[in-house]
């Protein structure tokens, strides 16, 4: 059968205790001056977490990174400073705009309203200052238009869309099959 060695696995809340950048660290430390194998499974998390983590693949050099299952957001978006990244052929990849909770409530007089719009404004061109430098990050691994991928985050509509139909970033698909012993 064939199968990859990983080093690490990064599954679930990027960001959280379970996938955080001081675990990427200790690996990528422990491994000096080999090559990493990552397998990552997450729905995503903390874009800062995510780039990062990104950071120190691109850093580090040698880091291969391999999908299964359904993955989106920060999770991808660590994955771009590996070397090389791969998917499962039934693995799935989400990426968007970048997005922050809001939650306002109570009653709001007119001045009220026009700061709450100010500081809706301001928040909005963080988002769009956040979505612009994600949108370099997959240009630059993709070879492609700033513009491109702009446009691509900017559709929100392809929930775990299929690698093969995602040819801006050619995600290399592996096929896991069991290998027959030959007597």
């Amino acid at each position: 059968m064939c199968k990859t060695a990983y080093n690490f696995q990064l599954k679930g809340y990027v960001g959280g205790w379970d996938f955080d950048r001081s675990d990427v660290d200790a690996v990528l430390a422990e491994n000096d001056g080999k090559r990493v194998n990552v397998l990552i499974d997450s729905l995503g998390g903390s874009l800062a977490t995510g780039l990062s983590i990104s950071a120190a693949f691109r850093n580090y050099g040698d880091v291969a990174v391999h999908f299964v299952g359904l993955n989106a957001s920060a999770a991808t978006i660590a994955s771009l400073g590996a070397a090389q990244i791969s998917i499962d052929r039934g693995g799935m990849y989400l990426d968007h705009k970048c997005s922050t909770a809001f939650l306002e409530w109570g009653s709001l007089n007119s001045d009220q309203f026009d700061t709450l719009i100010a500081d809706c404004e301001k928040i909005k061109a963080d988002l769009d200052k956040l979505d612009l430098n994600v949108a370099q990050l997959y240009a630059a691994k993709c070879r492609k238009p700033v513009g491109d991928l702009l446009a691509l985050l900017r559709r929100n509509d392809d929930l775990y869309e299929k690698p093969a139909r995602t040819p801006w970033l050619q995600l290399r698909i592996l096929h896991r099959y069991k290998q027959q012993a030959m007597t």
